[in-house]
């Protein structure tokens, strides 16, 4: 259910539920990512910012309030364990988020001119790949960011409304 923590057998696609984020709410964690050291981190919008997620009881804990991030918001951890994040579709900033503090740095403003939400991303080695999803009336698109420039490059139509993409490396 919305605002909880689950785990998917990658055989069956059968979904175990961990725990509540936020317990008795149904508060959500916009996207997730896994910094190198297993810390799973989250975007939550409900929140505030940014969050760190126990993988044992799913409960959410905030590391910084006030963060803001107005749709989209979708965060990845670089090899070199960088968060970055697009809180703010894809015309906004592209950011890098401090692990510590919460506090987000501006890499540049994004090129896509759309206004179009970009709901998650991922890394595939050094590439930053990302979800630019319409709701249901603009094309989705499987994105590339350049984490320096912020420019994006569309690689081609996605399924309407991804959510979330991880490659396995």
């Amino acid at each position: 259910s919305p605002g909880s923590l689950i785990t998917i057998n990658r055989t069956t696609g059968a979904g175990t539920l961990v725990g509540d984020l936020f317990a008795g709410s149904t508060s959500a964690v916009n996207d997730i990512t896994f910094t190198s050291d297993g810390t799973l981190y989250g975007w939550s919008r409900n929140a505030g910012g940014l969050v760190t997620i126990d993988l044992t009881t799913g409960v959410a804990t905030v590391v910084a309030l006030g963060l803001g991030g107005g749709f989209g918001n979708g965060i990845a951890a670089s090899s070199a364990d960088v968060l970055f994040f697009t809180g703010n579709g894809d015309s906004g900033d592209l950011v890098t988020v401090d692990r510590a503090t919460g506090a987000t740095t501006t890499v540049a403003t994004l090129n896509g001119g759309t206004g179009i939400p970009i709901n998650a991303l991922a890394f595939n080695g050094s590439t930053l790949f990302g979800s630019r999803s319409g709701n249901g009336s603009v094309a989705s698109d499987l994105i590339t960011i350049d984490t320096t420039t912020a420019a994006i490059t569309v690689v081609g139509p996605s399924v309407d409304n991804l959510d979330a993409i991880v490659f396995d490396n």
